[in-house]
Formats: structure tokens, sequence, C-alpha cells
């Protein structure tokens, strides 16, 4: 059975499109025309022959097809599309939607600028010319053995395989739209914030470079202390606080010169031996001075009548006046310039509150326990005295350079021993005792406490140089301890509260501080290198 082929070929498709094409509006072509001015775009370029098609040879109705001349190519050449055209206008959607927007967002001469080169870019993109058409007009008629072939080729050819071409156009176009309008829209805004005001503008601080802080130094390794520097500087801070507190009382002393037991001035009484001296203090009365010179001959200076607190009974020497010892047994009384030596031990007694013992020497004491001085009361000043030689004489006696205890005697708060030199001691520089030392006859009442011993000199030969018991907050601080013992400082019996610093330790000491368990409470000073 022969196939009975459409007469129309493919110039009668040619034709059809052609004239469908004219008769269509231009800017929007449909797909059917886009894929056979393509097709025919391709036919042009392969140089390929319009088909006729006809009925097998013998088979009723045929026709014999007149044969086709070939006609050369004669498209008229195609004229690109100007890429800038100065004299294209903006369209008039497009400026009347920008000029009814903000004034930011409204048509500048740069919009206008990426509009007319925009537009002539997407012309050239757009579909094949319609000479397209024209060259299958003129196209030759090919011959009929070729005819099956290319329609084999064509029906293998899919549909979608002319898309691609269309869709990379299409995406080239976009990007390069969206390129040109996002550029313009930089341009405006940074024209926009280029005029819009900045509030830190006028302010020259927020103008102002930031200040860059250098970087701090690396810090410095601290040097290795040397105990012997360490031990130098603390002997000079304890000299330089002697030095001070005793510029402090001379300060003092010179505006009182009541006070001062070497000042002869604004004498009550002036006496030159011992009888004058003793009828002298029995008639003294409150605030008096009395003043004595000389040798005092064998007698021992005594004092038993008590001045006030504001207006004291003072007698005083002249640093060198003698006396064999001195006792007082009063209150509010100052003595000061007298020389006990080889006197009956004590060489100085005093029982009362608010006594100032200053200035005095005692040396080689005789009798008793061979001590220097025993003192007992509250408010007593101990100053600058020097106490040597308190040496027992082969006996078993307890030679001290200063005593106190309590057993039928009162005890003693705010003692102040400053400045005293302790020479030649054959047992220790102070032996304290407060009534709470019952197991040494303590009889336990009142309270012995605030106590200064204070740049004081100690030579002597005793287990230690002090030995404090049952005496409570007590400060020593600035003193000398020499000689050859086992410890400077003992604190036994419940001495707690104790305060120790600033000393200089002579070489032959063993340490520096020893302490019971009872008196550790409180206490402030060197670590604790042993008992007491």
């Amino acid at each position: 059975m022969s196939r009975h082929r459409s007469p129309r070929g493919r110039r009668g498709n040619a034709t059809s499109v052609i004239e469908l094409r004219a008769s269509l509006p231009e800017p929007r072509k449909s797909d059917s025309e886009s894929r056979a001015s393509t097709t025919g775009a391709r036919a042009s370029s392969t140089g390929a022959h319009a088909l006729v098609e006809e009925p097998e040879a013998g088979a009723p109705g045929s026709r014999t097809a007149a044969p086709r001349t070939t006609a050369p190519r004669t498209a008229a050449p195609r004229t690109p599309a100007p890429l800038f055209d100065a004299d294209a206008a903006v369209p008039a959607p497009r400026s009347a939607l920008l000029d009814s927007g903000p004034a930011l967002f409204r048509p500048s001469a740069l919009d206008l600028e990426t509009t007319r080169i925009v537009e002539p870019i997407t012309s050239v993109f757009d579909d094949e010319p319609e000479d397209a058409e024209e060259k299958v007009e003129q196209e030759p008629a090919k011959k009929p053995g070729r005819r099956r072939a290319e329609s084999h080729r064509r029906r293998r050819a899919p549909a979608t395989a002319r898309r691609p071409r269309g869709l990379v156009i299409g995406l080239v176009t976009a990007a390069v739209v969206a390129m040109l309008v996002g550029g313009t829209s930089l341009v405006r805004a940074g024209k926009f914030g280029a005029l819009t005001p900045d509030s830190g503008a006028s302010d020259p601080a927020a103008q102002a470079a930031p200040t860059i802080a250098p970087p701090p130094p690396p810090p410095a390794t601290p040097p290795t202390p040397d105990p012997a520097a360490q031990q130098a500087q603390e002997q000079e801070r304890a000299k330089q606080q002697a030095e001070a507190a005793k510029k402090q009382k001379e300060a003092a002393a010179a505006a009182d010169p009541a006070q001062s037991v070497m000042s002869m001035a604004n004498c009550s009484k002036r006496v030159s031996d011992g009888s004058s001296l003793s009828q002298a203090i029995a008639s003294a009365s409150p605030g008096q001075k009395i003043c004595a010179v000389g040798n005092m001959g064998g007698s021992r200076l005594q004092i038993s009548r008590s001045g006030t607190a504001n207006a004291p009974i003072t007698v005083i020497g002249d640093g060198s006046t003698v006396v064999k010892g001195i006792t007082v047994n009063a209150s509010n009384v100052v003595v000061g310039g007298f020389s006990a030596v080889g006197a009956q031990a004590p060489g100085i007694e005093m029982t009362g509150n608010n006594i100032t013992m200053r200035n005095n020497k005692v040396g080689h004491t005789t009798g008793g326990d061979y001590d220097g001085m025993r003192f007992f009361g509250n408010n007593l000043k101990i100053l600058n005295n020097t106490i040597s030689d308190i040496n027992p004489g082969g006996t078993s006696a307890h030679a001290d350079c200063m005593q106190t205890f309590q057993n039928d005697t009162p005890s003693s708060k705010n003692v102040v021993i400053d400045g005293n030199r302790c020479q030649n001691i054959d047992n220790m520089c102070l032996m304290a005792e407060g009534p709470g030392d019952i197991g040494d006859g303590g009889a336990g009442q009142g309270e012995s406490s605030n106590w200064q011993y204070t740049n004081n000199y100690c030579d002597n030969r005793a287990s230690q140089a002090l030995m404090i018991e049952a005496i409570q907050n007590m400060t020593v601080r600035g003193n000398q301890i020499v000689g050859k013992i086992d410890k400077a400082f003992a604190f036994d019996v419940g001495a707690t509260g104790a305060k120790v610093f600033g000393n200089k330790i002579g070489p032959g000491i063993g340490y520096e501080v020893g302490m019971d368990s009872t008196s550790r409470k409180g206490y402030q000073g060197p670590a604790v290198g042993g008992g007491p």
C-alpha cells in the first residue's frame, strides 16, 4: 500500500509562517513561531533543499514534481542595533512610575543612561529576523533520494533541542540588566549618603583618630631579697624611730621646763646637802620644783609626798648629784638627774601611780637581790636611765637590771620603759611577773597590761634578755640585744597579745622569740623559735 503525503512541502510551511508573523504584533512571539523561525534559520544555514512529497510511481493519482531551480542566497545583510542610541527615549510607563515615587527613587540622569543602554542590548538578542523565512523560500529543491534521510534526522531531533539557546540568551540579558540596575542603585545610594548630614561630623572629637595606648611594659622581675639588706633596713628604721621619739620628748620638755630634769630653771627651792633636801621634800606642795646640786652625802633620796596629775612634785639634780639610792612611795612625782652608785639594792624603787623616773644612774648595787630597779603601780615612765654592773658578787642572788612582781604589791598598767641602758647585767634586763603568775607568788588580783619596752639597750648573761609572765598586750620594739644567750624575748604564763618587731639581735643569740602555748593568742612578730 502506497503512503500518500501531504502536497504541502517545506515551502508551504515557510510561506505560512511568514504570513502569520506579519499578522501578529511585533513585540511578542509565540512559541510555535519562534520554533518555526529557528527551524527555517537552521535549514538555511545547513543548505538543505525544500522537499515536495509525491506518491510512489505507478500509484493512482501520482504526480510528477517539476524540478526546482536553486536560487542563490541573497539575504539582506543584518544591521545590528546600536548599543547606545542618544536619541532613544525612556519608555513612558517607566518614567511615569519613577516620577510618581519618592524623591530618592525618581529617575536621574544615570537612570536614563542605564535605560538607553539596556534596551538596545535586549534588542540584539531578539529572535531571528524575518529574512530567515525568506531564506527558506530561496532554498533549492532537494533530490528525492535524500528527503527520507532528511526527514529522519528532523524527526529524531527533539523539539527541546532548540530551547537552550533562547534560555541562555534570556539569562545573559537578565544578568546584564541586574548588574546595571544594581550599579545604578549603589551610585544613587552613595550620592544620597554623601548628601545626608552626619550627626557626628560637627563633633571634632568624633572625627579625631582613636588614640592607641602603648602596650604596658613587661612586669619587672622582683629582685631576690637579701636578708642582710633587710636587717640593715630594719635597723635603720628602728634608729629613725628612736631619734624621732627622742626629738619629740625633747620638744615636750622644752615646752614644759618642769618636765626636764636637766633644766635647773624655775626652781621653787635650791639645796646643796642631804639635810636641806629632806626638809624641802617634806614641805613640798603640788607643782613645786626642788633642785639639788652637789653631793648629798650618805643619805638616800626618799619621796613620800604626792603631787597631782596636773601639778606633780619635781625633784631634780644636775646629772652628777650623788645620793645613796632613791625610794619613791607616792604618786604624781618626777625624779631625775641623780647618781646612785654603791647603793643598797634596789638602787631605785618606786611604788605609786603617775611616776616618772628619768636620766638617773645606778651601779654596783649591794645587798638583797642586787637589783638595779624595781617598780610597782600604774602609769609609770622609766626613761633614759643607765643601770650598770649589777652583779651578786659570787652569791646566788637574782640580780636583774629591772624587776617587778605582784603579790603584796599593786599590779602595773600602762608602763613605758624607753631609752634605757642595762650594761653588764648578771641576770636579765627585765623580769616582769603579773598577778596571774600564781606559781611564782602572784596574788591573782588586778591586771598588768599595756606595756611598751622600746629603744633600750641590753647586755646580760641569763638565758633571755626579757622574761615576761602574765603581762598582756606588751610591745617590744627597736631594742638592741647583745651578749650570748639562748633567746632575746620570752613570753610565758598567758602573756598574750605581744607585738615584737624592729629589734636588733646580736649574732650570739639563738633565736629572737620563745613562747609557750598559753601566750600565742594575738601574737604578732617573728616566728617563734622555741619555748620560753
